[in-house]
Formats: structure tokens, sequence, C-alpha cells
């Protein structure tokens, strides 16, 4: 089982070459000739705290977001997915040191805390939408197994088909968090919910009504960084693994997120996010018969002129370790990993 916390004998590399000066050096002499990698980054929640909150899953402080946007107007060219999205389509060249920067779900923290640094340095975004979260819906299922866990009483927990976690300390209760979520992802749609109400009850603990309005944005919000420049893409209706059901089901998800987005803000919604990155051949075909021209997954890889523009990948789980940061921008984090990879 590998662990959620990376250890220092991994970040080890990244921080040696920083202090060596390696990393900076490359990515300036990649700058100077136009020829930095074009990746896409993926962000979901942002905090106004500086150390990790346990109870948060894949949250970045703002001041970790705002340190990564400053050295990101500095050595590139953020631009919209759209504008990648038509190079590849069209077969035109890139922007030279171009990137992209995404941001999936639609939480509340996305309008309060990073909009507000986007729009200062001027930098696009996309936005992906799960249409039924929005405006006091239901919060998404991640949020409640973190609400669950984060306020039991209990100090472990057995869900059957899932597994066993100690809760004894943040940390504890963080990693049970990150196990259960990407666990339940194999389940179907059907059964991961009835799993999450089981946990609710073993946990004793009941999701308040009001938690959807608190965590996720209103069309209002949504309105106005629309207006502001940030696009805005479909990432489905309720946020299910779309291989997991009928093709008729996953048709309805791609197709009613992305027709009541265009409704509500009155513009085209070109891309798509596929829930948890998960896709297949005919999911892909399904995304293109309802009129996106590209999608993104959560494969780590480089954006080349010839990438399959439904099947693109991107930097996930961004952290607050600027050394890695800096690392996956120079394109260096691949041999890292290949070598880590190889010593484990």
């Amino acid at each position: 089982m590998k662990p959620f916390f990376v250890t220092r004998a991994q970040r080890f590399p990244y921080h040696l070459f920083d202090r060596l000066g390696i990393l900076e050096w490359m990515i300036s002499y990649k700058e100077k000739r136009g020829k930095l990698p074009l990746y896409i980054l993926s962000y979901h929640r942002f905090s106004p705290y500086k150390e990790i909150i346990p109870s948060i899953p894949r949250c970045l402080s703002i001041w970790d977001f705002r340190q990564q946007i400053e050295y990101i107007c500095k050595h590139f060219e953020p631009v919209p997915l759209s504008l990648i999205a038509s190079c590849i389509r069209e077969r035109v060249p890139f922007p030279k040191n171009s990137l992209v920067i995404t941001i999936d779900d639609g939480y509340k923290d996305n309008y309060i805390y990073a909009y507000p640094i986007l729009k200062e340095y001027g930098v696009p975004a996309t936005i992906f939408l799960t249409t039924s979260y929005i405006d006091g819906g239901q919060p998404p299922w991640e949020a409640k197994i973190s609400f669950a866990i984060s306020r039991t009483p209990l100090k472990e927990i057995y869900l059957k088909g899932v597994g066993k976690f100690s809760l004894e300390g943040e940390k504890r209760r963080y990693i049970a968090t990150k196990w259960m979520i990407k666990r339940l992802k194999k389940f179907t749609d059907k059964r991961k919910n009835l799993l999450v109400e089981k946990l609710l009850e073993l946990c004793e603990v009941k999701i308040p009504s009001e938690l959807g309005g608190k965590l996720m944005l209103s069309w209002e919000e949504i309105k106005e960084m629309s207006e502001g420049g940030i696009e805005f893409g479909a990432h489905t209706v309720t946020h299910p693994v779309l291989t997991k059901m009928s093709l008729e089901e996953a048709r309805w998800e791609i197709e009613s997120s992305k027709e009541e987005i265009e409704e509500r803000l009155g513009k085209p919604v070109v891309s798509f996010a596929y829930p948890s990155g998960i896709y297949s051949e005919e999911i892909v075909k399904l995304v293109k018969k309802a009129g996106f021209l590209c999608a993104v997954t959560t494969k780590l890889e480089e954006i080349k002129p010839r990438s399959n523009p439904y099947e693109l990948g991107r930097v996930t789980g961004v952290d607050e370790d600027f050394s890695k940061f800096k690392a996956i921008l120079s394109g260096i984090h691949y041999k890292v990993n290949t070598c880590w990879g190889l010593i484990r």
C-alpha cells in the first residue's frame, strides 16, 4: 500500500535540485528558448490557512497558490484550455511557454480564495462544474466522507468491502479519508452511495442540510467569475464513474451538465472533465457526440501538438511542496519518479 503522505526521501531529490539551482536554471533556459513543456494543472480546493487541513483532502493554502501563480506568471504564459484545444484541432503551434490552469468540482472556496488571486494576476482558468452540487444541492460524496471521518467520536472504523481504518489523530483520519475515497471509486454509483450512507451511520454523524450551500458555488458566483474571464466546463451532473454505469446513463450525465451550464451562462461549454479521470472508448465517443471540443483526464503527461484533444493529461494533486512544483514544470519530475519507482 503506497502512503498518501510523501516521505522526506521522496521529496529529497526535488529539494536537492532546487537548492543547487538546477530547477531554476532548467526552467529559465527552456523559457528563453520557448521550449517549456506544456502542462494542464489541476486544483480542487483552497484554504486560508498555511497548514494542511486534514479534514479537507486535495486542499492548497492560498499562500502556496499565490506563490505558484507568481512563479507561473514569471516563466509561463497562462492561456485558456479552449485555446489549447483549438490549437490541437487546427494543428497550429501552441503559444510559447503556455500553461493551463483547471479547477474541479465547483467548491465555493474557488470563488472566495482562488478567484481573487487569478483576477489579480490576470490568469485565465477553467472550472469544471458538477451541476447537481451547485446552489445548495447535495454536497459531494467525498465531502460527506471527509465530514463524517473528521467529526466521528470513533477511534477506529470498519466498513465492509472497503476496509478497516484507525482514526487515532488527525493524520490517520486524513489517510483514512483518502483511502476510502480512492477505494469507493471502484464501485458502481449505486453501491458507492449505499456505502457512504453506511459510513455515516457507523460514524454516528448526520450531514447538515446547509452543508451543500456552504461548500459549493452558487450560480450567481459562477456568473460573476464567467464575466471576469473564467471559463466553465462540464464535470457531469452527479460525479459518477462513467464506466460503472450504462451508456444511456452516462450520456445523460454528460449532456445534461453541458446543457445546464450553457443555459445558465448563455455561453458555449466546450470542455469536459472525466470524473476521477476514468473513461473508456465508448465514453469518449459520447463526449464527442455531445459537442465538446476537448476533455481532460488525470494522466500526468505533457501536452503535445498531436495529443488527443479528448484525452488530455493533467498534473493533479498539486501540493504545497514548491520544489516539487518547480520540478514538475521543468519536466524533471518524470525522471525522478521513474528512478524512484526503480529504487522501490
